[in-house]
């Protein structure tokens, strides 16, 4: 017997059998475990068509090894897509908290800015009311001054006058009576200035 050996059962067993041999697959994981199998190397099979039991045990042992990896890393990626909800929804709840605070930081600056405007503007036409009454007193104050200079002028100039005749009237001597009178009360008058 070339290809087969003999088994406790007496049972031979062959290492290949034609009909199983095919193309090598290769099986990729989530958790990265490659595992190469052919039909024909995934069980030896017994002459009589059954498989042998340490064969199949292998195989269960190292899909469970498998499987176990696989269900490991399904637990740890829930995890994961649990902490990125949560801190999905921190982030949303800060975002929106930032946004809040932002609205509420612009309409805040809106409302003082309006408010400066709102005073400034009621600023600017009270000192223009206070400015055009400014305006019209001065030019009343002005005007009475003006008057009032006008008024001293032609009394200061018919106060002169007089001097200049009373003066020119002691000088030839031919003052009256009255206007002795008159220079005499023109002299208290301007003493009393």
């Amino acid at each position: 017997m070339t290809d087969e050996t003999m088994t406790n059962d007496n049972i031979p067993e062959t290492d290949h059998l034609s009909q199983d041999q095919g193309t090598e697959e290769t099986v990729h994981t989530a958790t990265d475990v490659e595992v190469t199998q052919t039909p024909s190397s995934l069980f030896r099979r017994a002459l009589l068509g059954g498989y042998k039991t340490p064969d199949v045990d292998q195989y269960v042992e190292k899909s469970k090894e498998v499987l176990d990896a696989v269900i490991e890393e399904n637990r740890d990626l829930k995890i994961r897509i649990d902490e990125m909800r949560d801190g999905s929804i921190t982030m949303r709840t800060a975002l929106s908290s930032a946004l809040k605070f932002s609205e509420n930081i612009s309409e805040s600056a809106v409302r003082e800015a309006r408010s400066i405007l709102e005073h400034a503007k009621i600023q600017a036409e009270r000192y223009a009311s206070e400015t055009a009454n400014a305006n019209g007193t001065l030019a009343h104050e002005i005007e009475s001054l003006r008057a009032h200079r006008d008024r001293l002028t032609a009394e200061l100039n018919q106060t002169v006058d007089s001097h200049i005749r009373l003066l020119d009237a002691i000088e030839t001597n031919t003052l009256s009576e009255s206007s002795r009178q008159k220079a005499h009360d023109l002299l208290e008058l301007g003493n009393q200035v």
